[in-house]
């Protein structure tokens, strides 16, 4: 049966420990621009990964490479795209490059509980606009605190994107610098959001269609 969600997919395989495993390698390749990375994913294809998982892992080396670029234009940042489940009102991780994946683990307990309006991406995401905050200062901030203690992180802010008026995930910029976007930095990051939403929707249709 045909999944009709790209949440849906990313939430089943968020726990797949194969596809954990693979993603601690690709990802610091990716970071380094070894473009063979889907060379050797092939190579496992029906050997250590079903073309499923294969799909899947692509896709989010593809949505990897959206972060990447977006951090490019904001010093000091590391991106991570999250795709928003409106029903649920829930997040799942769609791809962070430069962020290790155990980071992101504390969204279960986020998920578990409804404390997603509680998050910056969720401020984000309710009111449809950028939102910024200052991690260790900002008393709200307290789930976001569990990924910044580790990776040293100071600030955070959310860009959410759409799919006409409906949201539909969100880029989170964690800055090892407390540092409020100039209003050109936001002016470029929305036009660099716009023209990935193109990409992620076509990502989200392709792994969908292949989904049986």
């Amino acid at each position: 049966m045909q999944k009709s969600n790209v949440v849906v997919i990313m939430k089943e395989y968020a726990s797949n420990k194969r596809i954990k495993d693979l993603l601690k390698i690709i990802n610091p390749l990716l970071t380094q621009k070894e473009d063979n990375i889907r060379v050797h994913l092939e190579s496992l294809v029906n050997n250590l990964i079903t073309e499923e998982e294969y799909r899947v892992i692509e896709t989010k080396m593809k949505l990897g490479k959206l972060c990447l670029d977006l951090e490019k234009i904001i010093p000091y940042s590391y991106a991570t795209l999250l795709f928003y489940d409106k029903e649920e009102n829930k997040i799942y991780h769609g791809a962070a490059p430069n962020i290790p994946l155990h980071n992101f683990e504390f969204f279960n307990e986020v998920n578990d509980k409804q404390l997603f309006h509680e998050m910056i991406c969720g401020k984000a995401i309710s009111s449809g606009n950028i939102v910024y905050s200052e991690i260790f200062s900002d008393p709200n901030c307290i789930h976001e605190r569990t990924i910044s203690k580790e990776q040293g992180y100071k600030s955070v802010w959310s860009i959410p994107f759409f799919q006409e008026d409906t949201i539909i995930g969100t880029f989170a910029m964690y800055q090892t610098k407390r540092k409020k976007p100039t209003k050109k930095q936001i002016f470029l990051a929305k036009q660099k959001v716009l023209e990935y939403k193109k990409e992620i929707l076509h990502l989200s249709n392709n792994l969908l269609s292949n989904e049986v």
